[in-house]
């Protein structure tokens, strides 16, 4: 199984990307609109001059009046709210509403997908590589999606109307992650906004299309920061990846919840955008789960405070926003924030959310909805599902005076009011008018949607996700002892690699591997490898190997797998992977953003044969300022065994435009008699730009350093003078050896070997001693192997030891050449799923 996933550093530009998607003018949606609401049985009245337009909605479209009953719909064999389950590797289910478009987004090559009506009838079968989605449009209903990998699904009419906003989910329904595939709405008016929102210092983040794999813009952000295009590309399917976990909203009217720091839609930190488009009065609107809950609003340009107040549990506070805002809700306890149509309504306003719950999933057994007079779906997960909706009152009313059980006709309630809804059965209800908070109680999961006249549109919770773990790893999780702002060639470090299950589920014997490079791009070596043994949900748990810093560390980084050969079933396995420097570099940052698209390493067939040769190194410029930058000047200067294949080395472009970009690339040559890592350089200056600080300076005069790795098929030498003595703690062997001298060696391997087997104990990087923690059961005989950057193994340098025998020495014995080990090494590059978007 094979996920695309454009790194952040140097990325090779894929060409795999196909997307099924295609855009449409304005009359053919007008046009696709009519035609979906007649099918439903909605009228549309003729356009009259004193007619009103519905806000929320297209120009010519007008308020109906709300004609549904309140009422129960009974899930039909074999169609149900699927809760998916490890049980099944290869199956991953969501049930979701809809009342025109479902498009499913694509993370992993040879995705297969199936969409299902409440009869079980399949209507739709489709083929899906990764980074690829699919747009589907159906009568309004209830409808089962099922998928041998996960996925994403936006629902509601965002790809063929417009007037719609909402933040993109991961796999596993989060609202912060490190790669987001999602829609820019359709241009409405010049309001549309496109955001990029970060929550750590040193965010480094990249937008594609997600159709064409072009690079629109890459950049950093700091804690808090956001990034708005300033040219939204409406109506295009983008692809939003980072180093650090990031959020992505589309703008184009107030109907979504806003993911909190913490990457559910509940907590303490939300970072947030409400505008005015339609001259529509936007809110911030916040909704508490605890008693004493403290809530200060600022607005994040300027720091000034907005609102600040105190709610108990169940208590909604609203403030009105007339003009476009960019604003941070802190609390001290956790609470959910939306930008709804709440403040300054009543009702007949068009738009469509899904409520989120006090655990911020979506999916959970207690909600307090704010909402206007609108329809609201509850769906229950189970059955027997024992279910209350409260009408609390307007939510001015603190406390509320005179809650009201809301009856649904075909149910009977208990005597707690509680009514019992199965599996895949939906009780629909009208709220009143006004400025209204319900509560939605129940003893299972159930998700909650609220919408009104048949517009906007939303991500929609997984269920497939309520039941998998979610492993997790971001650069900030990666650290240097000591920093890596301190390192230097050949100094011994340890780096620890801190693993997250943000998932719901435990899971066990997860697999770590850190290479020298992206093996996605070509081959790299493995430095670094081990299993965990469990993580439970909700925990994290660290992996520290020993690391000797490589000749020119400012030219090379690491990159993480975790679970690189896909054997965990999991909700969302494209945040498993990290990058980060060996050496922080400044490539990123404003005013001029340096990101290179070129590949780690290079492929090798049986017969020595490297490819791409020539590989082509692509240089793009970001102006993130507000004012040009002229006669920018990039020279790249190749060194080891790499040549120019292209004209110039230098190439000038006259003028970047303020709030845009330019690029230029190069054809490289290699010399596969050269093998292992060759650098390159491409220093980048600006001349004529008025500079009145030396950090001004500093950020349009830099130079961004790479290393290509080329294979060969040779091994290294056997390592010589190998030899073991006791450690400083019991059970405690140092290992000692003399370091190989070909140009390509990337570490060495220290084994055990019982009978013929050798079973790796530790593997260390371009080091010369090693110890080795929990050796037992001596005297026994260990080997060393050295392995280049290709992978190639060494034949083993053998030597017996024992508690007593501290001054034994190499053997020099051992011939097997260490082949079957170099071919486990290549199958585990070879045989993962190779994933991945932009950082």
């Amino acid at each position: 199984m094979t996920a695309k996933f454009y790194g952040l550093f140097s990325r090779k530009k894929s060409n795999s990307f196909e997307g099924k998607g295609s855009g449409r003018s304005r009359s053919w949606l007008a046009t696709a609109m009519t035609s979906s609401l007649l099918a439903w049985g909605l009228s549309i009245p003729a356009f009259s001059v004193q007619a009103q337009d519905l806000p929320g909605a297209l120009p010519g479209y007008f308020a109906q009046e709300e004609t549904t009953e309140n009422r129960v719909t009974r899930s039909e064999s074999p169609v149900q709210l699927y809760a998916a389950t490890q049980a099944a590797s290869n199956e991953f289910e969501t049930t979701t509403f809809t009342f025109n478009d479902i498009t499913i987004f694509s993370y992993f090559d040879g995705t297969e997908v199936s969409i299902f009506d409440t009869t079980g009838t399949e209507l739709s079968s489709i083929s899906l590589n990764a980074n690829e989605q699919h747009t589907e449009r159906f009568a309004q209903g209830i409808y089962r999606i099922k998928a041998n990998q996960s996925f994403t699904v936006l629902v509601g009419d965002a790809v063929s109307s417009s007037v719609q906003g909402f933040f993109a989910v991961d796999q596993s329904g989060r609202g912060t992650s490190t790669l987001l595939n999602t829609f820019m709405v359709n241009r409405y008016t010049s309001q549309t906004q496109f955001i990029v929102f970060g929550y750590q210092n040193g965010t480094e983040f990249s937008i594609r299309n997600l159709e064409t794999g072009d690079l629109l813009y890459a950049g950093t952000l700091q804690e808090g920061q956001y990034y708005s295009m300033p040219n939204p590309p409406n109506g295009t399917f983008l692809q939003v990846s980072a180093n650090k976990a990031v959020s992505a909203l589309s703008y184009g009217d107030q109907d979504y919840y806003v993911p909190a720091s913490n990457g559910t839609f509940a907590g303490e930190t939300f970072y947030g955008f409400s505008g005015y488009i339609g001259g529509w009065e936007n809110s911030i609107t916040v909704t508490a789960y605890h008693d004493d809950t403290q809530v200060t609003i600022t607005n994040t340009d300027t720091g000034e405070v907005i609102d600040e107040y105190e709610l108990d549990e169940g208590q909604v506070n609203t403030f009105g926003i007339n003009a476009p805002t960019f604003w941070t809700v802190k609390t001290s306890r956790p609470v959910t924030v939306a930008n709804i149509p709440f403040s300054g309504w009543t009702g007949s306003y068009a738009y469509m959310t899904r409520a989120i719950d006090q655990t911020g999933t979506g999916a959970g057994t207690l909600f307090y909805v704010p909402v206007i007079g609108s329809q609201v779906d509850v769906a229950s997960f189970s059955d027997g599902n024992k279910v209350k909706i409260t009408k609390l009152g307007l939510y001015t009313e603190k406390p509320y005076t005179l809650p009201e059980t809301v009856s649904i006709p075909g149910l009977t309630p208990d005597a707690d009011g509680f009514v019992t809804l199965n599996n895949g059965d939906v009780a629909t209800f009208n709220t009143e008018s006004g400025a209204q908070v319900y509560k939605v109680e129940s003893t299972d999961r159930v998700s909650v949607l609220q919408s009104n006249n048949g517009f906007g549109a939303d991500f929609m919770p997984l269920n497939f996700a309520l039941e998998l773990p979610d492993l997790s790893v971001s650069a900030d999780g990666v650290s240097f002892s000591p920093a890596n702002t301190a390192v230097s060639a050949g100094d011994n470090i340890d780096v620890t690699v801190n693993v997250k299950n943000i998932g719901v589920e435990a899971t066990e014997n997860i697999r770590v591997n850190v290479y020298e490079g992206d093996p996605v791009d070509g081959v790299v070596p493995l430095v670094a490898t081990q299993i965990i043994d469990r993580i439970d949900a909700g925990a994290d748990k660290d992996f520290t190997f020993a690391y000797s810093v490589p000749k020119f560390p400012e030219y090379r980084k690491l990159v993480i797998l975790v679970d690189p050969n896909a054997d965990i079933v999991e909700a969302n396995s494209s945040n498993n992977q990290a990058e980060v420097p060996l050496l922080e570099n400044e490539d990123l940052t404003a005013p001029l953003a340096l990101y290179i698209e070129a590949e780690d390493g290079l492929e090798i067939d049986e017969n020595g044969v490297v490819s791409p040769n020539p590989f082509t190194v692509k240089l793009n410029l970001f102006n993130s300022g507000l004012e040009a930058i002229n006669n920018v000047t990039a020279t790249i200067t190749l060194l080891e065994g790499l040549s120019l294949n292209s004209s110039s080395d230098t190439v000038t472009i006259t003028s970047i435009p303020a709030q845009s970009s330019d690029s230029l690339s190069w054809e490289i040559a290699v010399d596969s008699n050269v093998s292992g890592f060759n650098r390159y350089e491409i220093q980048v200056t600006a001349d004529n730009l008025p500079i009145t600080t030396l950090a001004a300076a500093k950020a349009l005069d830099k130079t961004a350093r790479r290393v290509v790795n080329v294979p060969d098929l040779t091994a290294p030498a056997k390592p010589q003078n190998f030899t073991a003595v006791k450690g400083t703690n019991d059970n405690s062997v140092k290992f000692s050896w003399s370091a190989n001298t070909e140009f390509d060696v990337a570490g060495y391997i220290v084994s055990r070997k019982s009978g013929t087997q050798y079973t790796e104990l530790v593997r260390v990087s371009t080091a010369s001693e090693i110890t080795v923690e929990g050796v037992t059961g001596l005297p026994a005989t260990f080997s060393l192997q050295a392995f280049d950057s290709s992978n190639n193994v060494s034949g083993e340098t053998e030597i017996e030891y024992g508690e007593s025998s501290d001054d034994d020495s190499s053997s020099g014995g051992g011939g097997h050449f260490g082949y079957a080990m170099m071919a486990l090494l290549l199958l585990s590059l070879v045989g993962r799923r190779k994933r991945r978007s932009l950082v």
